[in-house]
């Protein structure tokens, strides 16, 4: 059986709509190791699966327009 790790939400990025560019080979995405920035839809930009990051942040760092961070706000 795995061990799961529990994360804390506030770890967990989120992406803002206004600033995502929703790129075709989106930087963010091709540096997740889990997968975890999801597009279901061509037309939409992505999301991140909570259930599969687990805070590493590395999206935050790779996104050259900055709409991924920490700040629900954003």
């Amino acid at each position: 059986m795995p061990i799961l790790k529990q994360v804390d939400a506030a770890a967990i990025p989120h992406i803002s709509p206004r600033l995502c560019r929703a790129c075709k080979h989106c930087p963010a995405r091709e540096v997740c190791v889990t997968h975890a920035l999801v597009v279901l839809d061509a037309d939409e930009g992505p999301w991140v699966d909570a259930s599969r990051c687990f805070g590493c942040r590395n999206c935050i760092l790779a996104c050259p327009y900055g709409a991924i961070s920490l700040d629900t706000d954003v």
